[in-house]
């Protein structure tokens, strides 16, 4: 493993610029695939020995640990295009306005921005209602006009409609002028960043979801923020993945808007490898695409930034063969224009163990012979074999409420030995089987999660002998298939009471926040789905466990939602924060 460092002094400014891109990548395979329950197995997409198939793939996870960054140097231009309709005036709990609350963030972001000189950094704002409007030409922060710009951003004032294709061309065209202005000056590019926030939908102008999405200029970082629950999640979703340098947030909780504000400025200022790409070399292997939710052999990621950790699932029918290039571009010039560093399997790790015999013959004991044996140490990826399924399962909880279907389950992607009706015993039938499948509309009834059904996976205490006689059918009435929804929830709830149950049994695994974070996944997508805001939370959470986002969105705010929820992790306590990060985020949120 190589690292890339570099030590300078600024010309400009007397202070120390470190700069290491990659601390560490290491690609472990994991060994125990005897060992996991048949349920995980067949939603990992990995073949298993079976009568037909002989030949396996092994599950792995490359792991990716950047080092530490200085903030960069190098030219940044933030374009923030701010949503001024008139719905920016409605209060939140707190009694502030939801406008209240994006001036005081703006107001500390470019206040951190004037405290940090090492940085050059370019700011223009636009404010977007029926039309769009210059609230900040272009201009370099400085600690000699900050404040001139921060007393331009409190004037700002709701009112009118929205209109997102303007807002959208216009940002193009601002990126696109200030681009021109310096090339023809003989300047350098600098790393161009637009950032919108809108707390509604579209009321003027275009708004089919994809023509606004084709608006969106993939050339640039563009990240979208949709405010509050009042938005149209769907067009959202297609403008946050509308390209490789796309990304989106929601921030239901509007007191939290510095929490995203935070990790967007971390995210571009400490960064350190930009236009990240996965290869699998020589075709060996695969890589888990959260998005797609395919298997790919190159696969665009999202670029690295400081102090992180990163994770991304291989399957191989050889690891030992398997190598994973990592590529991309280093942020500051004098970093060097490109990187790369190809990953091999970790060597296995052999353990000597000592073995002690002894021969008793004729009551007399002979000395003891030692003996020695070398064994390979196992590699437990359980909690990745976890963040896998999650992310398998939120995929399809994310087409569901995407497309609003509740028809027959006839996914073809799941073998019939993992169908939910084959593994449910046949001879019981409780009162939460909803006999009445006809008449019974399940998108309106309460779900109630159904018990483990696989007793190969875990044990059951049941007693078919305590059970009353009309409960044992001989002769099962063949029953009409489940609802898509009822049977996605069902894996969703059984794939929860699966990881809470390792927890359970693992109370002092160090790997507890992680997983704990993918219950909260699959807790929030039990909750949501089938509800309102069904395709706001969980296209959320499913865009935040698969970019490894550090600011989560709960609904504990959800003033419908009377659920205890206080167990749920917080919005930035999770395993993807660093304290750079976190650092930003709550600096930016405090008053």
């Amino acid at each position: 493993m190589t690292t890339l460092s570099s030590s300078t002094t600024s010309p400009k400014y007397e202070f120390q610029i470190q700069h290491t891109i990659l601390e560490n990548a290491l690609l472990e395979f994991h060994t125990n695939t005897d060992k996991i329950p048949t349920e995980l197995l067949c939603n990992m997409d990995i073949q298993t020995q079976t009568q037909t198939q002989s030949q396996t793939e092994s599950f792995g996870c490359l792991e990716i640990h950047t080092g530490e960054t200085t903030i960069n140097i190098d030219p940044v231009f933030f374009l923030f295009t701010l949503d001024e309709s008139g719905s920016m005036s409605e209060l939140c709990k707190d009694g502030k306005t939801k406008m209240d609350h994006i001036q005081f963030t703006m107001n500390q972001m470019l206040l951190y921005f004037a405290e940090n000189p090492e940085a050059t950094i370019y700011v223009h704002v636009n404010a977007f209602s029926d039309n769009v409007r210059t609230v900040i030409e272009t201009t370099q922060v400085t600690t000699q006009n900050v404040h001139e710009i921060i007393e331009q951003i409190k004037k700002i004032r709701p009112q009118n409609s929205t209109n997102l294709e303007l807002a959208l061309k216009t940002a193009n065209q601002t990126m696109n002028d200030y681009l021109q202005t310096r090339s023809s000056n003989n300047q350098s590019s600098p790393r161009m960043i637009h950032v919108l926030l809108t707390d509604g939908h579209p009321t003027m102008g275009d708004s089919s979801e994809s023509s606004l999405a084709s608006l969106v200029y993939d050339k640039f970082s563009n990240i979208f923020i949709a405010f509050g629950l009042d938005h149209n999640p769907s067009l959202m979703n297609k403008l946050g993945n509308a390209g490789k340098n796309t990304t989106n947030y929601l921030v239901s909780k509007l007191e939290l808007i510095g929490h995203v504000y935070g990790e967007i400025v971390h995210n571009h200022l400490f960064k350190v490898l930009d236009n990240v790409v996965l290869d699998v070399v020589d075709g060996e292997g695969a890589i888990y695409d959260w998005y797609s939710n395919e298997w790919k052999t190159t696969l665009h990621v999202s670029p690295l930034t400081n102090e992180s950790k990163r994770f991304y699932y291989i399957k191989s029918k050889n690891p030992y063969a398997t190598t994973i290039k990592i590529s991309g571009n280093p942020i500051d010039s004098y970093a060097g224009a490109y990187f790369e560093e190809y990953v091999d399997k970790l060597p296995d790790l052999i353990e000597t163990r000592i073995i002690e015999s002894s021969d008793d013959t004729s009551n007399q004991t002979i000395e003891p012979k030692t003996t020695t044996e070398d064994i390979i140490v196992d590699v437990d990826l359980t909690k990745h074999i976890f963040r896998l399924c999650t992310q398998r399962l939120l995929y399809e909880a994310r087409q569901y409420v995407n497309s609003y279907s509740d028809d027959s389950y006839s996914d073809d992607s799941y073998s019939d030995e993992c169908d939910l009706i084959t593994l449910r015993p046949p001879l019981l039938q409780r009162s939460y089987a909803m006999r009445s499948y006809a008449t019974i509309n399940y998108n309106d009834v309460p779900f109630l999660p159904p018990p483990s059904l696989n007793s190969h996976i875990t044990n059951t205490n049941t007693n078919v002998d305590d059970i009353s006689e009309p409960q044992i059918q001989s002769n099962p009435t063949p029953q009409p298939p489940r609802s898509k929804l009822y049977l996605l929830k069902s894996r969703m709830s059984n794939h929860l009471k699966i990881m809470t149950d390792y927890l359970e049994q693992n109370n002092h695994t160090q790997d507890k926040q992680f997983i704990k974070t993918l219950c909260d996944d699959m807790n929030i997508a039990l909750k949501t789905i089938g509800t309102t805001n069904q395709q706001s939370y969980i296209n959320a959470r499913s865009t935040s466990q698969g970019r490894q986002q550090m600011y989560n969105v709960n609904i504990d705010n959800d003033p419908t939602d009377t659920t205890d929820l206080t167990d749920l992790t917080d919005p930035i306590n999770n395993v993807y924060a660093t304290p750079t990060a976190m650092k930003l985020m709550r600096g930016f949120s405090q008053r």
